[in-house]
């Protein structure tokens, strides 16, 4: 990123386009990914092989000469209707594009 005024200007634009959080990262490895090796040996990836791919490792590797990520997210614990409810309630009763919610609790 070329300044702090940029990085504002994209949290702002991503904002403006529904997410609940955006922020710019380096690209640059962590401290973090030297453990990664073990975490995945003790199986803490589950099913999800493609946690072993390099890249996880080294973000550099994503996208020669990148040097910052984007990251946005949004909030999927809203008031909008759970995917089991979204085509029974849009009156078609069709089944349409499902998104996972992992906490479906309703409080």
């Amino acid at each position: 990123m070329n300044s702090a005024g940029d990085t504002t200007w994209i949290a702002e634009q991503a904002y403006a386009l529904g997410f609940s959080l955006c922020g710019v990262a380096p690209l640059e490895r962590f401290p973090e990914h030297a453990a990664f090796d073990e975490w995945l040996e003790r199986g803490y990836g589950g099913a999800m092989g493609y946690l072993a791919d390099p890249r996880r490792r080294d973000p550099t590797q994503v996208l020669a000469g990148a040097r910052s990520a984007i990251v946005c997210a949004l909030n999927y614990n809203t008031a909008h209707p759970y995917s089991g409810e979204a085509a029974a309630s849009d009156g078609t009763g069709e089944a349409r594009g499902w998104i996972s919610r992992y906490a479906w609790g309703r409080d």
